[in-house]
């Protein structure tokens, strides 16, 4: 998972063994943010990951319950517009084979 800064490009990567690690990541990279800078968390926008938000007609994630409590806005791309990313997926793809060649050479694969 790749978390980005907007305002100022910083990337940050964090290596999941499941998908469904990525709220509890969400969730410490806020708690982070708010020990390390004293800021909050103003708008989160996410690629539809189901694992994340649920469907309308579903209960609320355990996500979707949080990003409420702490008033962020959630933002989902267009449906059928591709989306500049700014080369977040390229970057993306380029640290993921970078840390599985690094796994898979340490053996922890």
């Amino acid at each position: 998972m790749m978390i980005t800064d907007k305002f100022n490009g910083f990337i940050w990567v964090f290596i999941m063994v499941y998908k469904s690690d990525s709220s509890k990541i969400i969730i410490d990279f806020e708690v982070w943010v708010k020990k390390q800078f004293d800021l909050s968390i103003y708008k989160i926008c996410i690629d539809n990951e189901r694992i994340l938000i649920n469907l309308p007609n579903q209960y609320l994630s355990a996500f979707q319950l949080w990003i409420t409590e702490d008033n962020i806005n959630l933002e989902f791309p267009s449906l059928y517009i591709k989306q500049s990313n700014d080369g977040v997926e390229r970057f993306g793809r380029l640290i993921d084979s970078m840390a599985r060649i690094m796994r898979i050479s340490a053996s922890l694969f």
